[in-house]
């Protein structure tokens, strides 16, 4: 019982233009290839990357250990939630074997976030994931969530805000479940 308590292993960094330029062969190539994705910012991948040579190593080790494993089973899930409003990025090593059962979904994105702690001024959720708003879209730029495919009532309330206008990547969190593919989430700001 504990261990569901605990709150996941996670990292936050500041997004920050730099000319960072990183050595690739200190790096899964996995990895890169992960972030060297059109949809994925610049500034994320090298903010990103030099927090990792920089900062924080641990993460650097674990991360590369996942991406070069990736055909084993991992008990955990790298979620890269990038936050555009505060400039922050958070990564969430979602441990799939306590998915979190709300808010939302089992085991959705935003219990995961709510999970570590991460409150209303990080993802917004309205409606506490009760599917009645859309105040948790964000967009899933790179990996499949469990359910890649939305449901009619997801869809829905994806389109009622008008300053939002989705995209083929915008997903509610408190429906997207987090699966074992890692996720790159962007969290837009609008308005």
């Amino acid at each position: 019982m504990e261990d569901q308590l605990t709150k996941p292993k996670q990292y936050k960094l500041s997004l920050k233009h730099t000319q960072y330029v990183y050595d690739e062969s200190d790096l899964s190539l996995q990895m890169v290839s992960f972030f060297e994705d059109k949809h994925i910012p610049e500034i994320v991948k090298l903010s990103f990357f030099d927090f990792l040579f920089n900062q924080d190593t641990d993460l650097k080790d674990i991360l590369n250990h996942y991406f070069d494993h990736l055909d084993e089973t991992a008990t955990f899930t790298p979620l890269f939630i990038v936050n555009e409003r505060l400039q922050e990025m958070v990564v969430i090593l979602a441990d799939l074997r306590f998915p979190p059962d709300q808010p939302g979904e089992y085991g959705s994105i935003l219990g995961f976030v709510r999970k570590s702690f991460y409150g209303e001024e990080f993802l917004c959720s309205d409606c506490s994931g009760q599917l009645s708003c859309s105040s948790c879209a964000v967009e899933v730029v790179k990996g499949k969530p469990s359910n890649f495919e939305m449901r009619d009532e997801e869809y829905d309330m994806l389109s009622i805000d008008p300053e939002m206008i989705p995209t083929a990547f915008s997903r509610l969190s408190c429906q997207t479940i987090v699966g074992d593919e890692p996720l790159m989430i962007l969290i837009k700001q609008y308005g």
